[in-house]
Formats: structure tokens, C-alpha cells, sequence
């Protein structure tokens, strides 16, 4: 039965007028029910007004009076009522999706590729992680990790979100190798929309190293993994020695520091191949390391030394592994390193 509108109206011109009110109607109340039949059907030519105006004939069929001067059945046209319909599942989900992009904080971009990102670690690689809270939602903050493989990115920012309460969804800024970031098509764009930092390898450009103090200055995060490169000699093994820069950005900024330890994150031949290789990936989050202790001193080779050892050995602590020795840095290599933490 097509669905029925009850409205108030006066009856049809030639009908004699019948106060007595309509049993359970209210004026100016309308409603939806069903009919079984349609008689004394009023015609389109018939004028029909309410207290409040006219009728709008056009969003109905046909128009059924009841015989009383209160009211009148209007039957409303089932083109209509699919219309509606169709209308309502299109903005509700827009309308949804809007509002999330926005408490986001993000854009539309990075929203969908975090959906993307926490979506697929979750199924392909079945994330877990421990030690949620350690992040802030606002602020800046460095995050350094052990890298064993391309998908380390991806896993710690699909887990960030749930460091805090609320909807917000920050950005990691990865620093990262200059040849990566440079592929260019969807993977460039990933890099980009996650603004990411890229680095040369030889470390003599001051460059990103700049621009990632800056971010941080910001009050945005940075995300660094002071082994330098993948480690693929000893991945679950002990820690690569660390890269001075962690320690340099940190002292710095003068902004806390956020180990985080990646357990069986998936490892293929190929960088592509990584990504379709099923694990059982976790992450432990660490409580921020304290470096005030070392703020007011000169940053020297020496004591950027000091620093990364300390981080290295925190985040080695974190994930219940040793960590190698540091090799003795050649006389170039420390002065570059004092170059760097004189700049």
C-alpha cells in the first residue's frame, strides 16, 4: 500500500461542512499510514488549502478527503518517495565523512590514507601494539624506532591514533631516504601526503636536518630511525649504532623523546614485496625520555655521542635486545659531526 499523508484541509468545495473533530488528530499534526482504498478522491483541479496555505499537488498523487472539515488524505507519489531515499544515503555518509575530515585536523587526503593505512595493517598484518598514551595529541615530540623493514612507517603511524582519546589525527614526518622519496607516483604521493623528510645518505646536507627543527619548533612531530638504514643483518637480534642526528634534533628542539620497538614487522626480497608478506606485527611504545639534563650544556661531538647512546640503549631496553658498540669514528667523521652540532 503506497504511504499516506494526513494533513488538515477543508473538504472538498460542495461538501457540507462536518466540525466534529477527527478522533487522535491534532491540528496542524500530519501523518504517515496506510490506506486500503481511495474513494471520493478529490481531482487536481480541486483547490485544497490548509490553515497554513496551499498544498503543494505536485508532491502527491492524489488526494483522499475524509468526509470531516478537518482533514484530508493526501497519498504521496512513490517516484517520490524513492527520490528521498536515494537523497538520504547519499548525504548521510557525505555528511559523516565531512565531519570526521574535519575533527581530523589532517585534510582529506591524509584522512583517507591513514583509513587506508590502519585498515590494511590491521588485516594484512594484524596489528597490536602496547604502551598507548606516551604520545601527546598536541606538541612536539620526536619519535625514534629500530627499522626493519620499508612497512616500518606505516605500522607506527596506522597505531598513533590510538595514543590518545581524541579524533585528531597527526602526522608523522618521517625522515627518509631521498631515493625513496623521490619514486614518484602513488608511493611518492604517500611520502608527500605523510610529509615526510627526505635525506641524502652521505649526511653532509644540513638541509632536511633544518627543516625537520623546524617542524618540531612547530609543535609538529618528527620520526626518525637512528639505525640509519634497514637493519638486515641483525633484525631481531641487537640495534644497529645509532646516527648522531636523533640526538642533535633532540637537544635542539628540546622536545621529549618517544622510543617505539617494531616486533615481526614483515620482511620480503623487495621493497613492493614487503608489503604483501602476512605477520603478526606489534609495537611497543616506551615513556618519553627525559633529556633536560643535558639542554644547558655545549653540543659537541662528544656529547652527541653520549645522547644517542642513551636513546639507543633505552629503545634496545624497550624491545629486550642489546645493542652494538659504537666503532670509533674516524677524525673526518668527527669533525663533520661537530660542524653539524655547531650549526
Amino acid at each position: 500500500m503506497p504511504g499516506v499523508l494526513q494533513a488538515p484541509c477543508r473538504s472538498r468545495p460542495g461538501r457540507p461542512e462536518q466540525p466534529q473533530a477527527v478522533p487522535g488528530f491534532r491540528a496542524g499534526e500530519f501523518r504517515i499510514f496506510e490506506t486500503p482504498d481511495f474513494q471520493d478522491t478529490v481531482s487536481r483541479d480541486d483547490t485544497n488549502r490548509s490553515a497554513e496555505g496551499t498544498c503543494d499537488r505536485s508532491l502527491y498523487r492524489d488526494i483522499h478527503c475524509t468526509g470531516t472539515a478537518d482533514s484530508c488524505l493526501l497519498s504521496v507519489d512513490p517516484s517520490m518517495e524513492t527520490a528521498a531515499v536515494i537523497l538520504l544515503i547519499i548525504l548521510l555518509p557525505a555528511a559523516l565523512i565531512t565531519w570526521r575530515v574535519r575533527v581530523s585536523g589532517c585534510g582529506l587526503q591524509a584522512w583517507f590514507l591513514y583509513q587506508v593505512a590502519r585498515f590494511y595493517t590491521s588485516l594484512m598484518f594484524r596489528l597490536r601494539a602496547t604502551g598507548h598514551g606516551s604520545l601527546p595529541e598536541e606538541g612536539a615530540a620526536l619519535i625514534i624506532s629500530n627499522h626493519t623493514s620499508p612497512v616500518d612507517p606505516m605500522l607506527i603511524w596506522a597505531d598513533m591514533r590510538r595514543c590518545w582519546p581524541g579524533p585528531r589525527i597527526r602526522l608523522p614526518g618521517f625522515m627518509m631516504a631521498r631515493e625513496y622519496y623521490e619514486i614518484g607516483g602513488l608511493p611518492g604521493w604517500v611520502f608527500r601526503v605523510m610529509q615526510s623528510i627526505p635525506v641524502d645518505r652521505d649526511g653532509h646536507d644540513m638541509g632536511p636536518a633544518r627543516a625537520a627543527l623546524r617542524r618540531l619548533k612547530e609543535g609538529h612531530l618528527v620520526s626518525v630511525f637512528p639505525e640509519g638504514r634497514i637493519n638486515d643483518v641483525t633484525p631481531d637480534g641487537r640495534l644497529l649504532p645509532g646516527d648522531t642526528g636523533a640526538a642533535w634534533l633532540a637537544l635542539k628542539a628540546r622536545v621529549p623523546v618517544i622510543p617505539v620497538y617494531i616486533r615481526h614487522a614483515p620482511r620480503g626480497t623487495t621493497m613492493l614485496n614487503s608489503f604483501l608478506v602476512r605477520t603478526h606485527s606489534f609495537l611497543i611504545w616506551g615513556q618519553p625520555i627525559d633529556l633536560s639534563a643535558w639542554y644547558d650544556r655545549r653540543i659537541t661531538h662528544e656529547l652527541l655521542e653520549e645522547v644517542t647512546d642513551l636513546l639507543m640503549t633505552r629503545l634496545a631496553e624497550l624491545g629486550g635486545v642489546p645493542t652494538e658498540e659504537r666503532p670509533a669514528s674516524p677524525p673526518e667523521t668527527s669533525a663533520e659531526s661537530t660542524r653539524r652540532a655547531d650549526s
